[in-house]
């Protein structure tokens, strides 16, 4: 994966073609108008989590489609601090603002239903990442940010919590086999990597004390010591910066919240002015791109 990074056109061929296979699956299960607004409000909303990614610093990243679920924003690196997940978090639904204003203002030229209900898709996409709590997506990132500044067991618990509500969801009916199996699959992923990082941190510093304080006894010392450990200097500090990641303060956590709770509202209060002129439900919005 490495050599995939350093060549700079493959993400873009990447990203071209996961576009276009999501144009052809959409295209096949609903309608090309449709599929359109889907890619357009899908592609700001990620843009926003990839430029921002380059704002705090990362620069190992991609961005790609993921026919039929949407898309997502990547990074082979680890987030540089709490505050900077809580920011990329926020920074999807934030640029989601330029797809609804986009909508609106081609309604504005052209009034016609279509572009209200294009505004809905583009309310409701970046409403469903920021309400849902689960870790990995928009929302839940920026609460789990704030509870590890907090206390690392709220964090621990977070992750539980999301767990409990995705099976919830879709015993419900709310979440479809493919979707549960998708955010499943990620939050584990996500999940087990937290648990073995901190795992291996704490072995290796258990191997360093030991080696520190019965070094003289085994007559190791002036030996490779990094050798004698089983890790490097590099290896200690990655697992170090993912596992003690810089917490936020009170002000930051204030900021991020407060950031959070007017997005929320921003969206839910033009879904609510939508449907005084349209039927913001999926199946009335999808009626207007017939």
């Amino acid at each position: 994966m490495s050599g995939f990074f350093h060549n700079k056109e493959l993400p873009i061929m990447l990203l071209l073609a996961s576009i276009a296979l999501s144009v052809i699956i959409w295209t096949f299960l609903f309608n090309l108008k449709f599929t359109i607004v889907l890619i357009v409000a899908i592609f700001i909303h990620e843009y926003g989590h990839f430029y921002w990614m380059g704002k705090e610093g990362i620069k190992n990243k991609d961005m790609v489609f993921i026919p039929p679920f949407g898309a997502v924003a990547r990074t082979k690196e680890y987030w540089p601090s709490y505050g900077a997940e809580l920011r990329i978090a926020l920074a999807g639904p934030v640029f989601g603002l330029l797809s609804v204003a986009l909508f609106w203002t081609l309604y504005l030229i052209y009034p016609k239903d279509i572009f209200l209900a294009s505004v809905g898709i583009a309310c409701i996409i970046n409403l469903f990442n920021l309400a849902l709590p689960i870790p990995i997506l928009d929302g839940g990132r920026v609460i789990k940010s704030i509870l590890y500044s907090i206390n690392q067991l709220l964090g621990d618990a977070f992750y539980i919590f999301g767990f409990i509500f995705i099976i919830f969801a879709f015993l419900s009916g709310y979440l479809s086999t493919p979707i549960l199996l998708l955010i499943g699959y990620i939050l584990y992923s996500e999940w087990n990597y937290v648990k073995h990082s901190r795992h291996a941190l704490a072995i290796m510093n258990s191997r360093k004390t030991f080696l520190e304080n019965h070094g003289a006894d085994l007559k190791v010392f002036g030996q490779n010591t990094e050798a004698l450990i089983g890790f490097s200097k590099k290896e200690f500090s990655k697992l170090d910066a993912i596992v003690n990641l810089k917490r936020m303060n009170i002000e930051e956590m204030i900021l991020g919240a407060s950031t959070f709770l007017i997005l929320i509202v921003s969206y839910i209060l033009i879904l609510y002015c939508l449907s005084m002129y349209i039927d913001i439900s999926m199946a009335g919005i999808q009626s207007y791109f017939k």
